[in-house]
């Protein structure tokens, strides 16, 4: 990709690092994610980018079999918060914090994220019901997770 600091604009550069860390995560580097997040730490983000960035950082501590206080802090008020959040991160999002609940053993926790990923992903299955392709693969990738895998 190149120099992420020789790009321009700053949400270009956050996005650049953002996808560094889903890289890494998906290539099980755990702890080169939660580097290429730390700069975005507080940093003014877009809304999917802010999302993003932190169902990341929750995957990446939950790989790492870590319950780090202050990334579900954050994820909560996101999820918690009032403006509404881009649909599909947030239910990226909510999939990883009940993750994150459940590694902590918080029952109480992972359930209501559970509730709230199931209404979330009904509500966006059913926003695809004009669109029978899209809606069964929709289906097929989120459908496990909103069951409760």
């Amino acid at each position: 990709m190149g120099d992420i600091e020789a790009l321009q604009q700053p949400p270009d550069r956050a996005y650049a690092r953002l996808r560094h860390a889903q890289v890494a995560l998906a290539a099980g580097q755990a702890e080169a994610a939660l580097q290429w997040l730390q700069p975005l730490h507080g940093a003014p983000l877009y809304a999917e980018a802010r999302v993003l960035s932190a169902a990341t950082r929750l995957a990446a501590h939950t790989a790492l079999g870590q319950v780090d206080t202050s990334a579900n802090a954050a994820a909560d008020a996101l999820l918690l918060g009032a403006p509404p959040l881009p649909a599909l991160p947030a239910l990226q999002l909510l999939w990883q914090r009940r993750r994150a609940a459940r590694l902590a053993g918080d029952t109480s926790s992972a359930a209501l994220w559970q509730r709230r990923l199931r209404a979330a992903w009904q509500n966006l299955h059913g926003s695809l019901a004009a669109h029978p392709a899209a809606r069964a693969a929709f289906a097929a990738l989120w459908g496990p997770h909103a069951a409760g895998d």
